[in-house]
């Protein structure tokens, strides 16, 4: 065995991060997506900025990525702006939840499986939940 072989590490480090990210896949995306999303947010911000700091040069492949994310935050904006009221509110007391119905030209651009962000300002005015159309 040779200590020299820097490639065991890497490929034990590796595979770690691959179990680790199926895990928080699992857990916290479908158990705690806030925390899940606001970790991403974070732990992105600062990937980019130390990758940055690393290798200058590295700005020239941060711009595509960056720019298909503002382009996406600016579109969920305009999507955001556009205001639907409640055709329908059931309470389903079997499975605890509130089943709300939206008007048909609300989501005709939706096809079932998709999903959507909801917000409620009712409730509070930042929390976007993701629901699935089911149409």
């Amino acid at each position: 065995v040779s200590y020299m072989d820097w490639s065991i590490p890497i490929a034990e480090t590796a595979w770690f991060l691959v179990l680790l990210s199926v895990i928080s896949a699992v857990v916290l995306r479908r158990k705690l997506y806030p925390l899940f999303q606001y970790s991403h947010k974070y732990i992105g911000a600062v990937y980019y900025i130390s990758v940055i700091y690393h290798a200058w040069s590295f700005w020239y492949f941060a711009c595509g990525s960056l720019l298909v994310w503002f382009v996406d935050k600016i579109s969920r904006g305009v999507r955001a702006a556009c205001l639907c009221a409640p055709s329908e509110l059931e309470w389903v007391p079997r499975n605890n939840m509130v089943r709300i119905k939206l008007g048909n030209d609300a989501f005709s651009s939706y096809s079932p499986g998709q999903y959507f962000f909801v917000n409620i300002p009712q409730l509070t005015i930042n929390e976007w939940c993701a629901h699935v159309c089911v149409c």
